[in-house]
């Protein structure tokens, strides 16, 4: 075969791929989003969970049914309610992938309009798809448009990097100064790590703290309850297996009168009871003796309860070395967060890893470096597999050198080869990073992270690392070396406009994967892994007023750490084969406006975010796409270089390094301006030289009486009504959106066991046993009750057809994990097994 020939065949093969990717995966979003609209009124409880489960102030009105009617109600929702609705985190990525979207299309206008055109007319006229790269330019003049766009995108790509910066700063202030959130308990605390043993003590860290302004009002001493941990997860093991007990003997009874009218030999306690029907089970699997189920589990949960009370009264625990320390307002905290290292703030009860308290640093050092060690194994192993499903898009130039791949090709259709190399490759290149989230998640766990949010920013990094190494640079050197290989053996000699044409080729796979990603749009929308979990989890695995009660309550949340990496990552596809392949912009355009459609719903009516880090995620995907700059700069100088358009590129280094220049700028203004972490001093409040307490309007509720209130009302009626700004053009802009209300948990802020160990709080757990028809379950309470057990039906009950059902309004107020007790006459024994001071 000659070279033409062979170049026409390998160009024919590439249009075939990438006509059967947008055929293919247009098809199947298409087919999603009708599907979504056709369904997403049958189950409110997993396409609109959010207009019922969540409290009222945070739901969301029920969107109206109707083909197509859920996109105004999801788009016109203003942006204060949204904020309000999903929290900053949920905003601020809602923000990144509007912006992507605006960006990309207005890069489509340019890439279409100006830069196709140059690439594909009057040029090497290769056939097919290939025309449209920059490897068909024979004129290195025309590769000036292509670094004046690289300018272009890249100043347009910074100026929205740096407005959405500030902008992130200026919604975290408002957040932070609402008075809701200033009087929060995790607005008021503070963790204090690696506390020397001399100062770990309530009376020492009161006097070091009480001269920020307002004092301490309470500090938490953290220990190590490692047996109580253990007693209290037992505890929940065997309720869970008694509540299932409970639940078969009564659906048991209820079809025995049913089969038999109730007539039985065997009886228990005078009642038409056959014994028979009462689960048992043996002590030891296999050898053990058969025991009463229910009334076994009965004994253990009442020895446990007697245990557990025992060992939180009697027993000192470990001491750990760190502490939570609330003030008695907002500015204490914040300064003495600034004047403390290490440090963390804005925790919430929810976001801590109370198992990860007692690691200390030392050994925090030696987990993270085992975790990166481990992660960049994993990167270099992962790259074995994604470099064979990488050739699989270049079958029809690998025929060429491998020959016993020829005769396998050369039977297949030009529409089958077509469908092997546009759609196959994406497929299996997602497929290989299905598993990954969960190993990394691990990893970063392994650290031994304070925080739930620390955890997904650790995620995230080493997610986003992954996919940039392994989905954009091993693939793109794979693609690159299979279209060139076939071309040097033939001409050796050629070896350098062979690379300056053939490299560009590689776009086509990624032509391929953004449109493959461009369908799981749809996948997003419809909620496939969770409609599926919820059915069979409904259908099979919950039997359980309580299992019940924990599916159809507990909504889903989006783990950050897994979701923005994807993003940023076709962000950077886009960007870097921008002016290589414009064809991909304006892919990637409706990739990021399908996913803003099917995000925005899903943020509205049906995720909810259980933990939150103020928008700093943001800042780290910002960061993250800083690669994806450079990575684009570095290929166009390299191909300019390749083309011998020199000035060209030199202008493109020139760019580079600007670009190095405004980016460490950026880094620096922003990630390591106090700023950004923390509250400027201007916006804290007015601190009283003489008596240390915060004056006007900054000063919360709890350090303000109501003479102080009287005094100053006017005072600080004007104060207040002066906007707090870092940019006083967005502050007085009536499109700008700003947040009017934070978030505050009273009950959280006035508890005294905020931040105590769940394990020392827990109280005795409540037998939950639903009702049935021959209310045989008043006995079952009762048997429970007189071993010493708290019982209830309250909510549940066996329907007709034998399965339980749950009202969640009448359903007692019960958890998973733990009973956090509050009760006044408990608050002595707390307070001794805590160190709390009050």
């Amino acid at each position: 075969m000659t070279t033409n020939a062979t170049q026409q065949t390998n160009t024919s093969a590439a249009t075939s791929a990438f006509e059967s990717a947008v055929i293919f995966n247009m098809a199947f979003t298409t087919a999603g989003f009708i599907v979504f609209d056709l369904i997403r009124k049958k189950s409110a409880r997993i396409f609109e969970p959010r207009t019922y489960i969540i409290p009222k102030e945070k739901q969301s009105p029920p969107v109206p049914n109707g083909f197509l009617k859920w996109v105004v109600p999801t788009l016109k929702t203003s942006d204060e309610k949204l904020i309000d609705r999903v929290g900053l985190d949920g905003y601020m990525f809602l923000r990144v992938i509007l912006a992507f979207m605006k960006l990309f299309t207005a890069f489509s206008v340019i890439g279409i309009g100006v830069i196709l055109p140059l690439n594909h007319v009057g040029q090497s006229n290769q056939p097919g798809l290939e025309s449209f790269t920059i490897g068909n330019i024979n004129d290195t003049k025309r590769l000036y448009a292509h670094v004046i766009a690289c300018y272009l995108f890249t100043a347009a790509i910074l100026y929205m990097m740096y407005h959405e910066y500030y902008t992130y700063i200026r919604l975290r202030h408002e957040y932070l100064t609402t008075p809701e959130h200033r009087i929060s308990a995790r607005a008021t605390t503070i963790l204090i790590l690696g506390i020397p043993r001399q100062l770990n003590n309530k009376t020492v860290l009161t006097n070091l703290y009480n001269v920020f302004p307002g004092g301490v009002k309470r500090i938490w001493l953290n220990s190590e309850p490692t047996k109580l941990i253990d007693l209290t997860a037992k505890r929940m093991k065997v309720l869970n297996k008694l509540e299932k007990a409970e639940t078969v003997f009564l659906e048991k009874y209820l079809k025995y009168l049913a089969k038999d009218g109730g007539s039985g030999q065997e009886v228990e306690d005078g009642n038409k009871i056959p014994t028979s029907l009462r689960p048992t089970h043996k002590k030891i699997p296999l050898i053990g003796k058969k025991v009463d189920s229910i009334e076994t589990y009965r004994n253990e949960i009442s020895q446990l309860n007697k245990d557990i009370n025992d060992l939180r009264t009697q027993s000192n625990f470990k001491p750990l070395d760190s502490a939570f320390i609330q003030f008695n307002d907002f500015v204490g905290a914040q300064l003495a967060a600034t004047s403390t290292i290490p440090r963390l703030t804005e925790i919430s009860r929810e976001d801590v890893i109370w198992e990860n308290l007692k690691v200390t640093n030392p050994s925090r050092v030696i987990r993270k470096i085992i975790s990166f060690s481990i992660t960049a194994t994993l990167i270099i192993l992962w790259a074995i597999p994604v470099s064979f499903v990488a050739t699989i898009s270049s079958l029809s130039t690998l025929k060429t050198v491998i020959p016993f791949l020829k005769p396998l090709v050369d039977k297949l259709s030009e529409s089958a080869v077509g469908f092997i190399e546009g759609v196959l490759p994406a497929i299996g290149l997602a497929l290989l990073m299905v598993c990954l989230p969960y190993i990394l998640r691990e990893l970063s766990k392994l650290e031994g992270l304070i925080r739930h949010s620390d955890v997904m920013l650790s995620l995230q990094g080493k997610y986003f690392f992954f996919l940039l190494v392994n989905v954009l640079l091993v693939t793109t050197t794979v693609n690159g070396a299979a279209q060139v290989i076939p071309v040097i053996i033939n001409n050796p000699t050629s070896i350098i406009k062979s690379l300056a044409v053939n490299l560009p080729k590689a776009s086509t796979f990624f032509l391929t994967y953004v449109l493959l990603k461009i369908s799981t749009a749809s996948i997003e929308a419809l909620q496939v892994g969770s409609l599926s979990l919820y059915l069979a989890t409904k259908n099979f695995l919950v039997k359980t007023p309580r299992q019940i009660l924990h599916l159809e309550t507990t909504l889903e949340y989006k783990d950050w750490g897994v979701t923005f990496p994807p993003h940023i990552l076709i962000a950077s596809i886009g960007l870097v084969y921008s002016v290589i392949q414009p064809l991909i912009l304006p892919f990637t355009a409706l990739h990021f406006a399908l996913y803003y459609l099917a995000y925005r719903y899903n943020f509205l009516y049906v995720y909810d975010q259980i933990y939150e880090t103020n928008g700093n995620l943001f800042v780290h995907a910002m960061e993250q796409f800083f690669w994806g700059i450079f990575i684009f700069q570095l290929t166009l100088i390299g191909l300019m270089f390749l083309n011998d358009a020199h000035i060209p590129g030199v202008l493109a280094v020139i760019l580079f390094i600007i670009t190095i220049s405004i980016v460490l700028g950026i880094r620096v203004y922003f990630q390591h301006n106090p700023k950004a972490a923390f509250l400027p001093a201007n916006l804290m409040g007015v601190i009283d030289m003489k008596t240390g307490q915060v004056v006007d309007f900054t000063k919360s509720t709890s350090s303000v009486t109501e003479d102080e209130k009287v005094d100053q009302g006017s005072k600080s009626k004007q104060i207040s009504e002066k906007p707090l700004t870092d940019i006083d053009d967005e502050y007085t802009s009536p499109n700008v959106v700003h947040i009017k209300h934070g978030d505050s948990d009273k009950e959280l802020e006035r508890s005294v066991n905020a931040y105590t160990h769940p394990a020392l709080i827990v109280t005795n757990p409540l037998v939950w046993i639903p009702q049935d028809r021959t209310e045989l379950y008043k006995e079952e309470i009762k048997r429970c009750q007189d071993s010493g057990l708290n019982a209830t039906s309250r909510g549940a009950k066996i329907n007709e057809k034998y399965k339980v059902e749950v009202d969640i309004t009448e359903a007692p107020n019960i958890t998973d994990e733990f009973y956090v007790e509050e009760a006044e006459s408990s608050d002595a024994m707390i307070r001794n097994t805590t160190n709390v001071i009050d």
